[in-house]
């Protein structure tokens, strides 16, 4: 007898408590496990079943009280026609054992849902079913119907949204962050946890190699015991250890492959034992359709069957790993094309300054800096405005200020082309230019270069110098061998020759032409000299002859300006290894101008003796007492072209010629002192270098 008698006014009722007891689990399991147990209360029937197909179509268990008997024939019918299947007198084993026969009655009823079909609801008793209980059951098989896809549908949204969050979360993760470790590590987590895989591995994979390296890996708390060894950093080489990874890999396709394969090749067989896998789903990542990585999943606990939503989450996931590995590698591109830029800019000699659209600085370099005296550091002008700068230059050099005021104004206005002037910025003479930075034709602010051209003025004006020194001095010989030459001609022509004029004109002619080769040739060795191509032709030197000479020569000037010349040379000093004829004309220079400034009844000395500081120099000294060299001269006296405002000054190459030739010689020569009691110069040179002897000395 039923535990309910079979009124259709009681279908309700049952039918009600049976929904209100599944309707409020959300989870398809427990839907299916409360809805037999609630049907066992509610009806008495002893044994009620829900079955489902598995993915190869065979009807399986899902939940289940008491014994079922029934073949899957019958329920394998319902759900192929989708109409209830029922059976009467059936014989199936007795509950006291399987010798003893019992006779029972099966319903075996289709769950539909708007023409899917979810599965089967059975239920099994003694005795055969009423209409009553056909009906009662169908209806129960509805309402389960209903709370299974109920269940389904939540679980799918579920399912949906932790993708969704999934890809968020790895969205988020490659936008965080730029450092790979970290993206990589936290996307294989989330792969990992997503699809529930007891452990996730991202590789390398270089084609040309066929090798891969293990950049990150995850490995979950149900992963197997030989699962939980790392292999992060590991390099494995795919064509002789893990030959079928690599057709995966260069067909871009996803592959699964089990531990039971039998045609899983050895070296794969051993290492999934090797680290307990039994499923693994490998799972290419691509840019541009070439495979620049892989990802795996590991389960070690079965052999699983991905789904296809489980797999559409990992590919995607999988994509976002491939973006962070392209993205790393395009940084790490930007990274070094910016150090070498980097680099190319601070090394410039020329000062760089990158201004943007809005006028504030984008970027300066050190010289940049330094050429526009500004305070504080490079660094921190970055993001500063212009006029910030220019109110800085005011203070030092209002042409400056003034000059970058207009032309920031005049790009402000709308005017793009490129400015160019010089300004000086003391001590610098500055040349700048202002050019446009344009991206596809669009602007994207102004680039200022900076250049010191100091030198080059000083250089422009040595030019200038040495042609007013050339004309000058050419002058003077060219004039007087012109005068001569007329004069032979005017003398010849009036009939008023004389031999003994003849004679003094022409000596006076080659006395000019003689000064004026000796002015052509002191050029051309102060070139050679400066050029480092002037081969020294050294020999031994006893000093004391050479300096004798040098005084016999110069007294004539001394005599007619009644001036006291000497020598002190110390005893037994060495021999000099240097070129005779270079070092003469540095003695004859000095010496001569040393008479040359030194007033009438004045003094000159010249003295030798081994250097004080270094006994292997000799020290020559040349000193008179004149009226001294005056002090804005002192620093340049050395310097080509350096001359004073005296009457006696020359073409200003006689001591640059000194210092040339005592350079030349690995010595030194300078003002040892000078003021209005007399000057002394000093130059030290080795004594007998023997390295020295017939060399080509180097350009200084």
């Amino acid at each position: 007898m039923d535990r309910l008698a079979s009124p259709s006014v009681n279908h309700q009722l049952i039918t009600y408590r049976l929904l209100r007891a599944i309707g409020e689990s959300l989870e398809p399991e427990s839907v299916a496990y409360l809805a037999v147990e609630k049907v066992v209360e509610l009806t008495g029937w002893p044994t009620v079943a829900i079955l489902s197909p598995n993915a190869n179509g065979v009807m399986m268990v899902r939940a289940a009280m008491g014994s079922l008997l029934t073949d899957v024939g019958i329920h394998g019918r319902a759900y192929r026609t989708g109409d209830t299947q029922m059976a009467d007198n059936l014989i199936g084993d007795s509950d006291e054992g399987p010798t003893y026969q019992k006779l029972y009655s099966a319903i075996s009823i289709p769950m539909m849902r708007s023409r899917r079909r979810l599965g089967i609801f059975s239920v099994e008793k003694d005795e055969p079913f009423s209409q009553s209980d056909v009906l009662l059951a169908e209806s129960m098989a509805e309402v389960i119907a209903l709370a299974l896809d109920h269940a389904g549908l939540y679980e799918q949204s579920q399912r949906r949204l932790a993708a969704q969050t999934a890809l968020q979360e790895a969205t988020a993760t490659i936008t965080t962050s730029l450092e790979l470790p970290v993206v990589l590590n936290r996307i294989v987590e989330q792969m990992c946890r997503a699809i529930g895989a007891t452990s996730a591995y991202i590789c390398s994979y270089e084609r040309a190699t066929k090798n891969s390296t293990v950049l990150a890996e995850y490995i979950s708390p149900s992963a197997s015991v030989l699962e939980q060894v790392s292999d992060l950093g590991v390099t494995y080489s795919l064509s002789d250890q893990l030959s079928r990874d690599v057709g995966f890999l260069e067909r871009g396709e996803l592959g699964v492959i089990y531990r039971n394969d039998a045609n899983l090749s050895e070296s794969m067989q051993t290492h999934m034992e090797q680290f307990g896998a039994q499923t693994v789903m490998m799972i290419p990542m691509g840019i541009g359709g070439d495979t620049i990585a892989y990802a795996e999943l590991w389960d070690s606990r079965h052999q699983r069957q991905f789904s296809e939503d489980e797999i559409a989450l990992c590919r995607g996931i999988a994509q976002h790993a491939a973006i962070a590995l392209e993205n790393a590698r395009l940084f790490q591109a930007i990274r070094e094309e910016h150090g070498r830029f980097q680099a190319l800019i601070t090394a410039a000699t020329d000062g760089i300054i990158l201004v943007g659209t809005d006028g504030r600085v984008l970027l300066i370099n050190p010289p940049g800096f330094a050429f526009l005296q500004l305070d504080d550091a490079p660094e921190a002008w970055v993001g500063r405005s212009v006029k910030a700068a220019i109110a800085r230059l005011q203070q030092k050099s209002p042409q400056a200020a003034g000059i970058i005021e207009a032309e920031t104004n005049r790009v402000a206005a709308g005017d793009t082309a490129v400015g160019e002037g010089k300004f000086d910025l003391p001590p610098r003479t500055i040349h700048w230019r202002n050019l446009p930075v344009l991206l596809d034709g669009q602007p994207m602010g102004r680039l200022i270069v900076l250049r010191d051209t100091t030198q080059e003025h000083i250089l422009e004006k040595m030019r200038d110098d040495l042609t007013h020194t050339m004309v000058h001095d050419l002058r003077g010989p060219l004039t007087a061998i012109s005068i001569s030459l007329e004069t032979l001609q005017m003398m010849e022509q009036t009939g008023n020759a004389n031999t003994e004029r003849h004679l003094q004109i022409i000596e006076r002619a080659g006395s000019s032409t003689h000064k004026l080769l000796k002015l052509v040739e002191a050029i051309l060795e102060l070139s050679r000299l400066e050029g480092g191509h002037l081969q020294l032709n050294n020999q031994q030197i006893a000093l004391a002859d050479l300096i004798s000479n040098v005084i016999d020569g110069q007294l004539p000037l001394a005599r007619e300006k009644q001036i006291d010349i000497t020598s002190h040379i110390t005893d037994a000093l060495p021999l000099l290894t240097a070129d005779r004829q270079l070092l003469e004309r540095v003695l004859q220079n000095l010496v001569h101008n040393a008479l040359k400034f030194t007033p009438h009844e004045g003094h000159v000395q010249v003295m030798v003796q081994p250097d004080v500081v270094n006994p292997a120099l000799v020290a020559v000294t040349v000193a008179d007492s004149g009226p001294g060299i005056p002090v804005d001269m002192q620093a340049h006296l050395f310097e080509k072209f350096s001359r004073g405002m005296q009457q006696e000054r020359g073409s200003g190459l006689g001591l640059y010629f000194c210092r040339m030739a005592v350079e030349a010689h690995h010595g030194r020569i300078w003002l040892a002192n000078s003021s209005e009691t007399g000057t002394t110069i000093q130059f030290t040179l080795p004594f007998c270098p023997e390295s020295q002897l017939a060399q080509t000395v180097p350009a200084d």
